[in-house]
């Protein structure tokens, strides 16, 4: 793609004279240009004083701002470490591409300035209601990162050094690994163990520490009274806190002749307008074992200093409370129970969207396995194939998610035993005590009715899913106390006695038999199907959060049909969704008045 002063020839023009019309004494830097960057220095005058500026423009300007750096202006906010001022709110929508430099610098600059210098009140009240995190401003190593639990961090926050013990998610992970000069630390790793100077030590929840099957490390952690300088070398860093009395304590790596050691930095930054939390950052050290003395040899770059290889990598919050700030509405859930009864393409995502919500328990109900077929529609990929589709899900879900307690039952809902040990009700009822709602993702008429009666004997909602031939789907909510029972709801779907208009399929339904597989299914692909998996998450939020001070929206609805495909093949454009709120069937005799 061409530049873009010249596909719009007369917009480098324009920025020019708009820094003459305003004032400014900018120059292009004709060395940068000659390289393919557009880059204006110089200088304007500002309430009083003269304001050196470096203007830098982006190779996709102007669908993208400029920014603009000071370094004789020293802003205790709106301004990075490196001069850059902050003249915008960070959206999109704060910038307009035919807005020129120097028209955003002399509107926006003066305001700032005026800002800055006004009391706190009034300073927030002209400002973006955002806070300023300074641990955004540090240069991280690349893909590496360690969790820091809620829990940890408040255990801390009355600290002022201590240990503590991170643990790899997986074998092998960084930073046993970043004994090489191109080394980036890859890799995830979780504090599972705090202790601070008085020795009292916390632990990580157990879920959260059991998904780490990696190395375990101990390290040393203080915190600091102002964050380090964000534009000193991750070495520079090391050297200033060993000066402040850190301790660093040296351990093997597993590559022969390395040792390392890492330590934690708190400090405490602004995470919104006005309001402080401690921020996490971590340093890795890795040396030579020979260079246990200090001296130059092996001083390769920025990021060694006396031998050692020093990295600094993200601390990140993680717990039901930093992530639930995302989904306030959601809270509820944390204590609730839901049992889902089917995994396939329908109950998979549903699963997993329940688990990101946060629900406190996930039975998971089903007795298929996962083939390597179905991967092409399933919701989770070779590495589940040939496990239990519960025992996959588990798997997965308790190393994304773990703050969702999730129990498998490998049972078929109706199959028959021998006779020896609890049967298929003993233990479907035994899932169902203490669970606050049923959801049906089977897609089998008979799976349907058995489920209909142990949740209505349970007094459960009930929320039934499945799809019509990949042409469209239903998704029904039976509620507790509802006048239609179950065949009512049948009845109102069946062509023969209903009058619901449901979507159809071809008259010859393209139904194969996959190689290898025991059942013909219907060809469809897994997007066909999530808005049937996404509709009853949906239902189910209002359900499980109703009567809460903060709550999901209800549906009013019982039963919603979507449509997706015409009975020709061609697509409902666009997909829609119908709503029915269903009554007693005239002809259903399960009523005693009937």
């Amino acid at each position: 793609m061409r530049p873009w002063w010249e596909r719009w020839p007369d917009r480098l023009q324009q920025e020019r004279d708009a820094f003459v019309a305003s004032g400014f004494e900018m120059e292009l830097d004709e060395e940068l240009f000659s390289a393919g960057r557009v880059v204006f220095r110089g200088r304007c005058a500002m309430r009083g004083r003269v304001v050196d500026l470096v203007v830098n423009y982006p190779d996709d300007f102007p669908a993208t701002r400029f920014d603009a750096s000071s370094e004789s202006l020293s802003l205790p906010r709106h301004q990075s470490p490196g001069g850059t001022l902050c003249l915008l709110g960070r959206g999109s929508d704060q910038w307009r591409r035919e807005w020129t430099a120097a028209e955003v610098l002399a509107d926006q600059l003066p305001d700032l300035i005026d800002t800055i210098h006004a009391s706190a009140d009034a300073m927030r009240a002209v400002e973006d209601p955002q806070g300023e995190p300074y641990s955004t401003y540090y240069a991280y190593a690349g893909n590496g990162s360690i969790l820091v639990p809620d829990d940890l961090r408040h255990a801390a926050m009355e600290e002022t050094s201590g240990s503590m013990v991170i643990q790899m998610l997986r074998p092998g992970d960084w930073p046993a690994a970043t004994t090489g000069e191109d080394d980036e630390a890859v890799g995830q790793g979780t504090v599972v163990e705090l202790t601070g100077h008085d020795g009292r030590v916390t632990h990580a929840m157990r879920a959260l520490a059991d998904r780490c099957a990696g190395d375990s490390w101990h390290g040393t952690w203080i915190r600091l009274a102002e964050p380090p300088d964000a534009l000193a070398s991750s070495p520079d860093i090391i050297d200033g806190l060993v000066r402040k009395g850190l301790r660093l304590d040296f351990a093997p790596c597993h590559k022969r002749g390395f040792e390392r050691a890492i330590v934690g930095v708190i400090f405490t930054e602004e995470v919104q307008q006005g309001v402080y939390d401690d921020a996490w950052i971590f340093l890795a050290l890795t040396r030579p074992a020979s260079s246990r003395t200090g001296g130059s040899r092996g001083d390769r770059g920025p990021n060694y200093r006396h031998g050692r290889r020093v990295q600094m990598v993200r601390g990140l919050r993680t717990g039901p409370d930093t992530h639930g700030e995302r989904i306030p509405e959601l809270r509820a859930l944390r204590d609730k129970t839901v049992v889902l009864v089917g995994l396939g393409t329908i109950g998979a995502p549903i699963a997993r969207e329940l688990a990101k919500a946060q629900l406190g328990e996930l039975i998971l109900v089903d007795l298929d396995f996962a083939d390597a077929g179905p991967i092409v529609r399933w919701d989770a990929g070779l590495r589940a194939v040939g496990m239990g589709k519960g025992a996959g899900l588990q798997a997965e879900l308790a190393q994304d998610y773990p703050y969702t307690r999730t129990m498998v039952l490998n049972m078929a809902v109706g199959s028959t035993f021998d006779g020896r040990g609890p049967g298929t009700k003993d233990r479907f009822e035994a899932a169902l005590y203490g669970a606050d709602l049923v959801i049906d993702a089977t897609a089998e008429w008979n799976i349907r009715e058995v489920l209909a009666a142990y949740a209505d004997e349970a007094n459960l909602p009930l929320i039934t899913a499945w799809s019509i031939e990949g042409y469209g789907g239903v998704v029904s909510v039976a509620r507790p106390g509802e006048e239609a029972c179950y065949y009512c709801r049948e009845m109102w779907l069946s062509p023969e006695t209903g009058a619901i208009n449901l979507p159809t399929g071809p008259e010859d339904p393209n139904r194969i038999q996959p190689t290898g597989c025991a059942d013909p299914t219907f060809t469809a692909t897994s997007p066909d199907l999530r808005p049937i998996a996404n509709q009853a998450v949906l239902i189910g939020f209002g359900l499980l959060t109703n009567g809460h001070a903060e709550s999901y929206p209800a549906y009013e609805a019982d039963t919603y049909v979507y449509w997706h495909r015409n009975p020709d093949g061609t697509l409902v454009d666009p997909p829609r969704w119908e709503s029915e709120t269903i009554p007693r069937h005239p002809d259903c005799l399960c009523h005693d008045d009937t």
